[in-house]
């Protein structure tokens, strides 16, 4: 498969581009269950790291996504080049990536994702300093209406495709991103039992797919506990996610922690009155801090050299 890459460094001349209003990703209905197959298998036989936000609705997956995505273009004084690729299967990934951009520099949220729909974003992180090596990435986005079918409560399964895409991923090693908010829109135990059940299904249904993949619980939000509030990951989950935290205890080794934020957000409205989310203030640690840490979860590798992240301990530090 070739491949045209774009360095993803460029200053930001987008100011106020209009953004598209038509959606670029690509609705589950057109690919058979073998189609997803085998566009999953070309990844594991790329040797690409295959990463899957697992969210709830409103669960901030848009936007810690978008975080990402902006870092990785805007921000310049970071130790790796991102290598954007653009061709198929990428090609509509790659529009919805710089539609996310674009919402950033207006400091606007993208809007959730649509039901049915797939993304598929890669991106090569080839670092500054030589002899390290790069680590190719794709990023599947799912809706979380999609993913929330799951539930125990609703269908307690996944419709065929994404059954396709989980299979195909036994062939790799991929990463599951649990996102939960700090305040869950629907409640805390709505927002945990989805988490519980899609490991356990997981777990039941697919065991070699569970005993290859790595977990990463991220509590997303953060940025809204309060100043005088001494809370960590770990205790967070334990307390307010049980039910999740019961579903990984016996994964100990393979489930990292991290606390996210994209900034200071706040709701509001635009000159047409309808409800915008705003990001008064956008915050690059924490994506900086993923990505970092991502890598060396990923390739065992540091950009800060060995020893200087006390990582499987805790993710963001």
């Amino acid at each position: 498969m070739s491949k045209i890459y774009s360095t993803g460094n460029e200053e930001n001349q987008s100011g106020n581009q209009e953004k598209p209003t038509k959606s670029s990703r690509i609705p589950l209905a057109e690919l058979s269950q073998r189609n997803i197959m085998e566009i999953f298998d070309n990844l594991n036989q790329e040797g690409r790291q295959i990463l899957i936000p697992i969210g709830f609705p409103k669960a901030g997956k848009s936007l810690f996504l978008s975080s990402l995505l902006y870092y990785s273009q805007r921000y310049t004084d970071k130790k790796w080049t991102a290598m954007d690729l653009t061709e198929y299967p990428y090609d509509k990934g790659n529009i919805s990536r710089d539609t996310m951009v674009k919402y950033f520099d207006d400091k606007e949220a993208y809007p959730s994702t649509e039901i049915g729909t797939l993304d598929l974003i890669g991106i090569d992180m080839e670092p500054n300093k030589k002899g390290l090596p790069i680590l190719k990435l794709a990023f599947v986005d799912l809706a979380g209406e999609d993913l929330q079918e799951i539930k125990s409560d609703n269908k307690g399964k996944f419709n065929p495709k994404i059954e396709g895409i989980l299979k195909a991923c036994e062939l790799g090693k991929p990463i599951f991103c649990l996102i939960t908010p700090y305040k869950p829109v629907k409640g805390d135990k709505v927002e945990d039992t989805l988490h519980q059940n899609f490991i356990n299904y997981i777990k039941v249904n697919m065991p070699d797919l569970y005993n290859v993949s790595k977990f990463i619980v991220i509590v997303s939000q953060w940025d809204k506990i309060p100043v005088n509030e001494n809370l960590e990951v770990e205790k967070y989950i334990k307390q307010f996610r049980p039910s999740l935290d019961n579903a990984i205890k016996s994964r100990n080794a393979k489930i990292v922690y991290g606390e996210f934020s994209v900034g200071k957000v706040v709701d509001t409205f635009d000159d047409k009155n309808d409800p915008v989310v705003f990001i008064q203030r956008l915050d690059f640690h924490y994506p900086h801090n993923f990505w970092n840490n991502l890598y060396k979860l990923a390739t065992g590798k540091s950009f800060e050299g060995q020893g200087l992240f006390r990582f499987f301990k805790k993710l963001f530090e």
